[in-house]
């Protein structure tokens, strides 16, 4: 592992670029939690690897450097990507490249950079300090629970991986040739370390580590590059291509408006984004569309088209898809927020901000004018989010957005009538120990514009066929257990269910298929690399705590539960489908 300077032995400065940074462009501080920044060069590079690396990977544990081709602003690109060489616990070594969780471990470290307590220049370059416990915290809350040797290891990947970015061709102008992290180290008066792994509770929450980002992220910085997202919408995306299309459209759409698409290939979205594009186009169109739907519901955009390329040379057949997609309304001013952050709008804005008060929250028009949103809709739209979190804590933020984002006065005080509806009617389910899921009532109500004078029985005939009974989940989840017909894995799956609860059990383990089961090995397959990713990371191998040293297990996986069914079995695989 190479050595690093001490923190104490780097210059410490600040510079007016980063302070801007720091203040996002003037968003305001009731908005801030929701934004963060994507760097253009360095985000829109494909520098993460979306594959099976055990099956390309040596029985030394080594791996090729990848060089990728990719299009940035009509320039032809090429990334070099030299894997991470990281020390294992039984000390060998084994090379990775950076992956899914890496992409949100960034993100994450990008999102707590964006603070001026936190942020500073190291010799010139911009650096966060966080604690491991503080970084966990983050993660969670966007709902990615990892570890902490998962993310000291996630950590370790992004500042041992080298990338080289140039122009296409043997003499290509370099741009960058960096790791992605220049610096990760702590800052612990114990020496505990770069890297450490098995550090306690206690510690996780003392220990400062720092971490120095590349120069492609310190140019965009100082040049005013950088653009505000939506990190709370990326941080939701579940599918890559989600997350990269949001970063990709915040950059390369800013002239857009938003009744025009925004077009983009099929063959241009899985080359810049690092996906192996399949031979079959229906998959790729498939999973594109999983993609667009998951965008949809999370409201960045409002619909979308596909349109078949057919080859010149033979005319049924399907050479690529054009992707049409409109953005939502909140999404284009979210991108027209973007211009703020560059030096030339700073003066405006500072202007602008003498002119307002700062706990107003400001709208961007078409002309690129601020102007304060309208006090009424905000306090309306205040008062529908507290009367949902009354009925219950756990509806997410981005479920809230979609039903307030971009209506009008009339249409909040309609939808304040259908909660309030809706309240009370769940009221009723709540004295009678019935099951039943908040927000889907909420969503009927709003749905069908009822309200709490509404006493007529078939509404209520109608919510108990038509959703309580629907949505008793746990119920739906037995009756599709009950139906495999693998009796070994049929308990398995029951205590699946039981261990991890219906939500992830739905959302994960019911996209799972049996392809082997036998004394010795389960393998379960999924055609969606998210869940794939995901159980393997939170739900296969369990959770461990570290105490004193020692690893204690905290919550059981699934290992732990093919293992009570069936003892003999030491291996848990899921294969992705192609």
């Amino acid at each position: 592992m190479k050595n690093i300077k001490k923190y104490d032995d780097y210059e410490k400065s600040r510079s007016p670029q980063l302070n801007w940074f720091s203040e996002l462009g003037g968003i305001y501080e009731q908005n801030r939690n929701k934004y963060s920044a994507t760097i253009e060069l360095y985000d829109l590079s494909p520098k993460f690897y979306h594959g099976e690396q055990n099956k390309i990977r040596t029985k030394e544990g080594f791996l090729p450097n990848l060089i990728r081709s990719f299009q940035y602003r009509e320039k032809s690109m090429e990334i070099e990507i030299r894997p991470a060489q990281i020390t294992q616990k039984d000390k060998t070594t084994k090379l990775f490249y950076p992956s899914y969780r890496e992409e949100i471990v960034e993100d994450a470290v990008k999102k707590l950079a964006i603070n001026k307590d936190r942020n500073e220049l190291l010799d010139s370059l911009v650096s966060v300090r966080f604690t491991l416990y503080e970084l966990q915290k983050e993660l969670k809350k966007m709902g990615h629970l990892y570890r902490y040797p998962e993310i000291v290891e996630s950590l370790e990947i992004l500042s041992a991986t080298g990338i080289k970015i140039k122009h296409s061709g043997e003499k290509g102008e370099i741009k960058m040739s960096s790791n992605m992290f220049e610096t990760f180290g702590s800052i612990d008066k114990n020496n505990i370390g770069y890297g450490e792994r098995g550090i306690t509770e206690e510690q996780s929450e003392k220990i400062v580590y720092f971490v120095r980002f590349n120069a492609l992220v310190n140019e965009s910085i100082k040049d005013g590059t950088w653009r505000l997202i939506n990190y709370e919408q990326c941080m939701s995306y579940k599918t890559v291509i989600s997350r990269y299309l949001h970063k990709r459209i915040s950059h390369m759409f800013l002239n857009g408006v938003v009744d025009k698409p925004y077009n983009i290939m099929i063959s241009t979205l899985y080359r810049d984004s690092g996906l192996m594009i399949l031979e079959d186009m229906w998959s790729n169109k498939k999973r594109v569309m999983r993609s667009l739907e998951e965008m949809k519901e999370i409201g960045s955009i409002d619909k979308y088209k596909l349109q078949n390329q057919y080859d010149i040379n033979k005319k049924n057949k399907v050479s690529d898809i054009k992707i049409l997609l409109w953005i939502s309304e909140s999404f284009y001013k979210d991108i027209q927020r973007g211009f703020l952050s560059s030096n030339n709008q700073q003066k405006s804005l500072e202007n602008s901000n003498n002119n307002n008060n700062n706990d107003t929250d400001i709208t961007i028009t078409q002309n690129n004018k601020l102007t304060p949103e309208n006090t009424i809709i905000t306090q309306k739209k205040d008062e529908i989010k507290n009367l949902i979190k009354e009925i219950s804590n756990d509806i997410k933020e981005t479920d809230i957005n979609k039903i307030i984002n971009n209506k009008n006065e009339k249409e909040l005080s309609t939808i304040r009538e259908n909660i309030i509806g809706a309240k009370h009617y769940i009221n009723k389910l709540k004295s009678e120990n019935s099951d039943y899921t908040s927000i889907a009532i909420i969503k009927e109500f709003i749905k069908k514009n009822w309200k709490i004078n509404d006493k007529d029985r078939q509404m209520e005939l109608s919510l108990e066929d038509k959703i309580v009974n629907k949505l008793n989940e746990v119920e739906i989840i037995n009756k599709i257990i009950s139906n495999i017909e693998n009796k070994t894995y049929r308990e398995i799956s029951k205590k699946s269910l039981k261990l991890f609860g219906k939500s992830i059990y739905r959302e994960y383990f019911l996209n799972l298929k049996l392809i082997e089961l036998n004394s010795k090995k389960l393998i379960l397959s999924t055609d969606i690399n998210y869940v794939k990713e995901t159980i393997e990371k939170e739900y296969l191998n369990g959770i461990y705590k570290y105490v004193n040293g020692e690893s204690i297990l905290r919550k059981k996986g699934l290992l732990h539960v093919v293992q009570e069914v069936c003892p003999s079995i030491k291996n848990v695989e899921i294969i992705l489908e192609k």
